[in-house]
């Protein structure tokens, strides 16, 4: 995992890679909620909320190995005053 530092508001681009097409999209993509828990957890991200996450894109592909590659994309903190 590359180091980055915590981030507050965020845009995601997930980039999933499947073996076959055997799976429906959308159940490759469910996977999603476990990886933004894991960033949370780790402390890469504050939240996981509407706040936090402004939104996501998703593409798929097709490879030898299943695989996920994330491009985040920091947003500027609106001033909530």
């Amino acid at each position: 995992m590359v180091d980055v530092p915590k981030l507050k508001r965020v845009t995601i681009h997930f980039h999933w890679t499947e073996e076959n097409k055997r799976r429906d999209l959308d159940n490759v993509a469910f996977a999603k909620k476990f990886i933004l828990d894991a960033l949370v957890s780790l402390g890469k991200l504050e939240n996981d909320n509407r706040k936090n996450v402004c939104g996501f894109t998703d593409t798929f592909g097709y490879g030898e190995h299943a695989s996920v590659y994330l491009e985040i994309h920091e947003q500027e903190v609106e001033d909530d005053s």
